[in-house]
């Protein structure tokens, strides 16, 4: 298991092999992680997926998980 984000308490923990980063990109986006969201979007819409792609280009629309005035 790979912690990525409150490795304390509520925490979203990614077994290596069992779930995709795509899977994961739409989990954190739903659940308004938007900064970790982005890390594994960016990871997942480089491998051709649609839906990260999507999450990735609504957080450059509404500013959410990216530096302010970052544009790709």
């Amino acid at each position: 298991m790979i912690c990525l984000v409150g490795c304390g308490g509520n925490q979203i923990t990614r077994a290596t092999s069992s779930l995709s980063d795509e899977v994961l990109c739409d989990k954190l986006s739903q659940s308004e992680q938007y900064e970790s969201a982005f890390k594994i979007c960016t990871i997942a819409a480089k491998t051709g997926s649609a839906s990260a792609q999507f999450h990735l280009g609504s957080a450059y629309e509404l500013g959410t998980g990216v530096e302010p005035g970052s544009s790709q």
